[in-house]
């Protein structure tokens, strides 16, 4: 007999990718049954958490906001603080 989840393993507020490069977040509308309670897509492939690295690298690759492609969510990704500045004096 097998056990199966009976609350979804993603994470509603969070960001993911899928192994055809499908953005979506962890609600089960937009991530679909399969992956909200198993973490994996239909393919059987894991589906990746986008850290905060990987959507400021992905959204100034593609020059526009990375959001969930379902429902239109942001995720929230806190500034970095700007490098500091030295100036040399020589």
């Amino acid at each position: 007999m097998t056990t199966t989840a009976t609350r979804p393993v993603l994470d509603p507020a969070a960001l993911y990718m899928g192994d055809n490069g499908r953005l979506f977040c962890g609600a089960v509308r937009c991530a679909g049954a399969s992956a909200a309670f198993t973490g994996r897509c239909l393919s059987g492939q894991p589906a990746h958490i986008m850290t905060a690295q990987d959507v400021t690298h992905l959204a100034e690759d593609l020059g526009a906001p990375v959001r969930c492609e379902m429902c239109g969510m942001t995720p929230a990704v806190e500034a970095a603080p700007e490098p500091a500045q030295f100036a040399f004096n020589f």
